[in-house]
């Protein structure tokens, strides 16, 4: 990345930012507005924290817990077919307290939007467009009530940005492939543009943690560059500036797998960490798909990274298949396990899942297939009364 481009980047993504925030509401401090109900005052959860165990670090509750919870999908397109208005519903959250679940990963997957489209076209899916401001108001609207509603139920939130093999901004002088994704440019205007928006705004909510991209390479440690270390290092640098006390998760692999046998997770975490992370208040995140399928999924290279870093699995899956209308590549447990959730119980890593994020989602994936397995195994992480 070339000094003229950093510089003009960063300039038109503090001019849109500074025009377009000045239209919006601030966020409010621990307070939630339920529709039909009065305003309720609360007291955010204290900031995670990073707890050392017998296997190494992970990143915990204020209390020492595992954070357990599912990942919520906002984005414009959702809005729009009022996909994720369970958001509003009080009894979600009260069946997601009634599973154990402590904490939500709210996922800003208007970058996923915006980097597909249909294959042979040049138009994108509908994403937010955040140089508007009626886009920006509505995006930032349901991430408030997801805010303030989480602390209300003693719940912690980590907001994702959400984009699958890239983070840069996509270019569409080209039709998409057939995977329906567009070629990038060199370009971090959305991903910087996003998080200049959010990092400010719930720097000083103490339940509300970040996690800068999602996948951002394709696919295992071994394809991650020094270009991207530093993309991500200028971005890390920005964030912490406006959220000096934010944990925050970084670089989020896709797969724990080292096909190559050479680079590994923990490889990569320590090139960042001589970029000058110090993991002090910061975490790996990574993603448990597809590792050797169909043979066991071994857990090594993940244990092997928690003995010298703090790690967080901001989003296990099912085993392939086991989720309806799924398309996701495997995500079984670890060593033998069935479940991936029985693997971070075991190891004592905290957990986001996928495909529970709405209450139907919720009863016929997560309660239908994990509780029995947990409870018949020994696992299960509720409190029994």
């Amino acid at each position: 990345m070339t000094r003229e481009f950093t510089w003009g980047c960063l300039l038109a993504s503090v001019m849109s930012f500074a025009s377009i925030s000045s239209e919006l509401p601030a966020q409010s401090s621990a307070t939630t507005t339920t529709p039909g109900k009065a305003t309720m005052v609360t007291t955010d959860p204290g900031r995670v924290t990073i707890h050392q165990d017998k296997f190494g670090k992970s990143v915990r509750d204020a209390k020492g817990n595992l954070l357990r919870g599912p990942s919520l999908g906002l984005y414009k397109y959702a809005r729009q077919i009022k996909l994720s208005d369970y958001i509003y519903d009080d009894s979600y959250w009260k069946l997601l307290q009634e599973n154990g679940f402590n904490a939500v990963r709210a996922v800003f997957f208007d970058p996923w939007q915006r980097s597909h489209g249909h294959a042979g076209t040049n138009k994108p899916f509908p994403y937010a467009d955040l140089k508007s401001v009626d886009d920006v108001r509505a995006m930032l609207k349901e991430f408030d009530h997801v805010v303030d509603t989480a602390a209300a139920h003693d719940m912690y939130v980590l907001i994702n940005y959400h984009d699958t093999g890239g983070y840069t901004d996509p270019k569409y002088d080209q039709v998409a492939d057939e995977e329906n994704e567009f070629t990038r440019g060199k370009k971090m205007y959305y991903l910087r543009l996003f998080w200049k928006f959010m990092a400010k705004r719930y720097a000083d909510r103490t339940h509300v943690f970040y996690e800068l991209t999602n996948e951002p390479v394709k696919w295992t440690a071994e394809e991650y560059t020094n270009r991207n270390l530093a993309d991500f290092k200028k971005l890390y640098d920005q964030v912490r500036k406006d959220a000096p006390k934010t944990h925050m998760v970084l670089l989020t692999f896709a797969n724990h797998a080292s096909f190559k046998g050479e680079i590994h997770m923990v490889d990569i975490a320590r090139k960042m960490k001589n970029l000058g992370v110090s993991f002090e208040n910061e975490s790996v995140g990574y993603h448990p798909y597809n590792a050797f399928h169909p043979k066991p999924n071994p857990g090594k290279n993940i244990l092997a990274l928690k003995r010298e870093f703090p790690i967080i699995n901001t989003e296990q899956n099912f085993p392939k298949g086991m989720a309806e209308s799924s398309n996701d590549t495997d995500a079984s447990g670890l060593d033998g396990d069935k479940f991936g959730v029985q693997s971070n119980e075991k190891y004592g890593i905290s957990w986001f899942h996928w495909q529970c994020d709405n209450p139907k989602r919720v009863r016929e994936n997560f309660m239908r297939n994990v509780i029995p397995d947990a409870r018949e195994k020994g696992y299960y992480w509720v409190e029994q009364r």
